[in-house]
């Protein structure tokens, strides 16, 4: 599809400054082959779609209903960056949240030095108790020098106890990791691995011998890089007895294209059988904007031969529905040479972090579009209105959804699948209850009436041959 190259006009930040979302993620154990139910986090978001609070609510088998139990809130800094996360557990006889613990974070001015300080709630003196705290360093280009853990010592204060170093390739793929541990007031070495991302993906463990102050190989892994990446299709990894290598556990994963998981299989070798047996196995999927969906974890039993222990969730992701709609393609600025044009496109606008950003192009004519920060520790998404100067660039292969929140219907944009023979649109709950089902005329544009569909979350499927497409669309 010819596209024409067009640059996007940052006008002003829409956000209402008081609104607030709510996303729910619920989740299940499975157990001895049994799914049984776990509980609900309910995610308060705010404005910017960072999250504000979230409440988690246990299932209660005896009275058939879900519990409060804890509560987790977040707060942030100017530039975006998490502040402070404060966990809470509720007490039902007083009526009343518990501190627990909390996370303080902090970052130098430059933006090359960061702390997690981790703090416990002393419920006889009612103050907080340092716990322990990670420091990491960063390089100029954001990728990790060092990190270290330190514990707490209520007499001697903060006392090392690991730290990390790595090195990176050109194209900042880690090469070197180093693990040491302190003791007796020195930092000694404890294992190290290397990586090879060329043909092959050889990565070798080593552990260190003190005696010969020698790197011992313990483990090598034979890795399927997908090209200019760190993500691995494949790995196979072996274990070494001194004189030969014998084999540990294998692993093939699927991924989406945006390099994010789909499904993954594990499995691990018998020395019994000299055979490979299940290990475990994953299952994802995303919207439409590249959130997570669902997720599922399931681990293999072998003496059930079964399936038998796992977790999932579903996430109804209500955060920034702008995201949904006018998104045709997606451009990662994230060389050096794309840095000016970063710079370029945040200078009209002071309140956006300079990071890397997604930009996301459409037709001509004002229409609100997401611009996601990403930062270290924190992805921030601000809705920005947009003009595009030029006006013949093809819809591409999104379909889009609009207006949502509906009221009593909604249209879809079908960008390049109008042409398409066969549309099928399938409407679903979360629970994944088919609420309707309907084949898409021929046109860009099609009018979708929701006359008896209750208000709340649904999964809006559009099936054109083997593209299957899945936007979240909230009802009122």
């Amino acid at each position: 599809m010819k596209k024409s190259t067009f640059s996007i006009l940052l006008l002003a930040v829409c956000v209402l400054a008081n609104a607030q979302v709510k996303d729910t993620v619920f989740s299940d154990n499975k157990q001895n082959g049994v799914w049984v139910k776990n509980g609900i986090d309910i995610q308060t978001l705010n404005p910017d779609c960072s999250v504000a609070t979230n409440l988690f609510q246990a299932w209660d088998e005896a009275t058939s209903s879900y519990v409060t139990r804890a509560l987790t809130t977040y707060t942030y800094d100017e530039a975006g960056n998490v502040a402070s996360i404060l966990s809470q557990v509720w007490d039902a006889l007083a009526g009343s949240w518990i501190n627990s613990g909390r996370s303080i974070y902090t970052y130098s001015s430059d933006g090359r030095y960061f702390t997690n300080l981790s703090q416990g709630w002393d419920l006889v003196n009612k103050q907080w108790i340092n716990s322990f705290r990670i420091r990491v360093e960063f390089n100029a280009d954001g990728t990790t020098n060092t990190s270290q853990f330190d514990l707490y010592d209520a007499s001697l204060g903060w006392l090392a106890q690991a730290r990390t170093f790595n090195t990176y390739d050109d194209q900042q793929r880690v090469i070197n990791f180093v693990y040491q541990y302190y003791v007796n007031n020195a930092w000694v070495n404890n294992s190290r691995t290397t990586f090879d991302y060329s043909k092959g993906g050889l990565s070798f463990s080593y552990y260190w011998d003190p005696f010969n102050a020698v790197w011992v190989k313990s483990q090598r892994g034979f890795n399927d890089y997908l090209p200019g990446t760190a993500v691995a299709t494949k790995q196979l990894y072996q274990s070494y007895t001194g004189s030969s290598w014998l084999n540990q556990s294998r692993t093939s994963t699927n991924y989406n294209a945006a390099n994010l998981v789909e499904r993954a299989r594990n499995e691990v070798w018998d020395v019994a059988t000299a055979g490979w047996i299940n290990g475990f196995r994953v299952n994802s999927g995303y919207y439409s904007d590249g959130s997570q969906q669902y997720f599922k974890f399931e681990s293999w039993d072998a003496f059930s031969n079964a399936w038998s222990f796992g977790y999932r969730a579903t996430y109804t992701n209500n955060a920034c529905a702008t995201t949904i709609d006018f998104t045709p393609s997606i451009e990662m600025l994230t060389d050096d040479k794309s840095e000016n044009r970063i710079k370029k496109l945040l200078a009209t606008q002071a309140n956006l972090p300079k990071a890397w950003i997604t930009e996301r192009s459409f037709a001509s004519g004002n229409r609100q579009i997401a611009v996601t920060v990403k930062r270290k520790l924190a992805v921030k998404r601000h809705a920005v209105q947009a003009a595009p100067q030029h006006n013949n660039l093809a819809a591409g292969n999104k379909v889009l959804l609009s207006p949502n929140p509906a009221k009593g219907y909604f249209t879809l944009n079908l960008g390049s699948y109008k042409m398409q023979e066969s549309i099928t649109m399938i409407i679903t709950d979360l629970s994944g209850k088919k609420i309707m089902q309907q084949q898409l005329a021929a046109g860009s544009v099609q009018q979708v009436a929701l006359p008896n569909v209750q208000k709340g979350m649904y999964i809006v499927s559009v099936i054109a041959g083997k593209s299957i497409q899945t936007h979240k669309l909230m009802v009122e």
